[in-house]
């Protein structure tokens, strides 16, 4: 008979992403569904200066039992640790355009769109003025510049 006994192996929720140690400089939540963007955002804004976190989305799979807090109404430490949250999100996808909404209710935090004008004021009018689009690296970083100017 063995002492060891294997524990079982059930998926855990992912747990959000977080900000770690002090704050050296304005926060970037960068949330797109695309990791090869989201990853290319990331890099543009860290060489910009800026503290960035990124997460996939409330629809993410590159994190096996993927748990979005948004979802579970509870709070998100990566939304509410940054200063703005640049957001790749699908506006079609009911699911994403609840997120924003939610993310969109703290008027102190500056939501950033990438996606068409058109789209914006289709599905969800009203979240956001900052949209960057078509995506290019100096626009992402100068609207970001602007948002992040007094902070």
């Amino acid at each position: 008979m063995s002492w060891f006994r294997p524990m079982p192996t059930t998926a855990l929720p992912r747990s959000a992403p977080r900000w770690e140690g002090e704050k050296s400089a304005a926060r970037v939540l960068v949330e797109h569904p695309d990791p090869l963007l989201r990853e290319g955002i990331r890099e543009v804004l860290t060489d910009a200066g800026y503290e960035v976190v990124t997460c996939g989305g409330p629809h993410a799979s590159d994190v096996p039992g993927a748990s979005c807090p948004l979802l579970r109404q509870e709070p998100c430490p990566a939304v509410n640790g940054a200063d703005v949250v640049f957001s790749g999100l699908k506006l079609r996808d009911q699911v994403s355009r609840m997120i924003l909404r939610r993310i969109a209710k703290d008027p102190c935090r500056p939501l950033v769109l990438a996606a068409p004008q058109r789209e914006v004021d289709e599905h969800v009018p009203a979240v956001t003025d900052h949209v960057v689009f078509p995506l290019g690296s100096r626009r992402i970083v100068q609207q970001i510049d602007e948002l992040t100017a007094d902070r």
